[in-house]
């Protein structure tokens, strides 16, 4: 398993340390510390996480992650 800093997009200081967790992948340890399951790709809008880690060759790396869009939300 890798480390993952999980940094909630939402709360009030986005410059926090965020919180670090050992998980299979950033969408892993993002479930682990938010409770809710994300995505890669969505709208700025809804960017909720970013989630730093360290690649094989000790390069440092991020993603942000995203709410997954509401199914029901387009419907009429």
């Amino acid at each position: 398993m890798v480390q993952f800093r999980v940094v909630d997009l939402l709360m009030a200081d986005r410059n926090g340390d965020g919180r670090v967790v050992a998980a299979d992948s950033p969408e892993h340890a993002a479930r682990l510390v938010l409770g809710v399951d994300l995505v890669r790709d969505g709208l700025r809008s809804d960017a909720r996480a970013l989630v730093y880690f360290e690649e094989h060759d000790g390069r440092g790396a991020s993603v942000q992650l995203f709410s997954k869009p509401d199914p029901m939300a387009n419907q009429t």
